[in-house]
């Protein structure tokens, strides 16, 4: 809704490319499902703040309690208070709290309480009081004011992770928290700052917290590709025909596109080169092409476009050499 189809590729891209992300997507499952419910709770809460009128913010919120209630199920209070952390704090900056009287009506009420209810009813009658006291309190709480002796790190610890973790974006996050700053006096600014306040309230909550790990902050992580994607495109828009931007476009429209193709017909003429591999060179080729077009077109650069791009993914789906057409 904010930054488009363009704008929301790169975010996914940006996202895509950490490292935090990548090794949580391939062993941490739970996590992962964390971050999808916390993206798709940033969607319809801006989808609501846009509305007019007051029932199409009761069915963003609505939409948005469902989504907390997800996060909910999967680990407990920690997608909701980082979320109300977020949300507070963007209220705060655009002094809002109006916003608030949505979150009573009977819809985001309703969207939040049956899926919750729905597993707290049977749990709370078959659980023992010891493991309500665990997952209530000692989960979250305990975790929260004592933490465990394995885990037991400094406040700025997430700072440090950040920059490490979530490379490259990290590179380019100190202009984007600027950039969204600096703006958010003005009408533009406000989806810049929206991104900003979720990533920030989030971060200073788990900084607060005893107990920390890189892991923890994965659900921020969707906020965070946003504010560096707002940041990116918006540069992308204003100077992407020269200077640096230009290169980058460059990159992913021509050179990416003979990679693609080389890959391609290694594969086809029985070339060792991983099946995944290929496959990931065609996919991103064709995220490159999307987000990044030179000169405002789709099409440009050494292979035909999209259309060449497509082929080759339907190439190697088609053809593989371990196995036959």
């Amino acid at each position: 809704n904010v930054l488009g189809t363009q704008g929301g590729l790169i975010a996914a891209v940006v996202l895509a490319f950490s490292s935090r992300f990548c090794r949580a997507a391939h062993g941490v499952h739970i996590d992962i499902a964390l971050t999808a419910a916390m993206a798709f709770a940033l969607h319809f809460t801006w989808k609501a703040q846009q509305a007019d009128d007051s029932r199409e913010k009761a069915w963003g919120y609505a939409e948005t309690a469902f989504c907390l209630a997800v996060a909910f199920l999967l680990k407990g209070l920690v997608g909701p208070a980082l979320y109300g952390a977020g949300f507070l704090l963007y209220l705060l900056s655009v002094r809002r709290f109006s916003e608030l009287r949505h979150w009573i009506r009977p819809m985001p009420v309703a969207a939040f309480l049956l899926p919750v209810l729905l597993w707290m009813l049977p749990f709370m009658i078959r659980a023992t009081p010891d493991q309500i006291w665990e997952f209530f309190v000692r989960n979250h709480f305990g975790r929260f004011f004592s933490g465990y002796e394995s885990n037991l790190r400094a406040g700025y610890y997430y700072l440090v992770d950040l920059m490490r973790a979530f490379l490259p974006a990290s590179l380019l996050l100190p202009f984007a928290v600027f950039s969204a700053w600096r703006r958010r006096t003005i009408f533009e600014g406000r989806a810049s700052l929206f991104f900003l306040s979720m990533a920030t309230g989030p971060l200073l909550l788990l900084s607060f917290s005893k107990g920390k790990d890189s892991i923890y902050l994965l659900p921020v992580y969707p906020a965070f590709a946003l504010l560096v994607a707002d940041w990116y495109f918006r540069n992308l828009q204003e100077r992407g025909r020269e200077g640096p931007f230009r290169n980058i476009v460059a990159w992913f429209g021509g050179d990416h596109d003979q990679c693609t193709c080389r890959d391609l017909l290694h594969r086809l003429l029985g070339g060792d080169i991983a099946f995944v591999e290929l496959c990931r060179h065609c996919f991103f080729d064709g995220c490159g092409r999307f987000c990044f077009p030179m000169d405002g077109r789709r099409s440009s650069g050494g292979f035909p476009g999209h259309d060449g791009t497509l082929c080759s993914f339907v190439g190697a789906l088609v053809y593989r050499t371990d196995r036959g057409p």
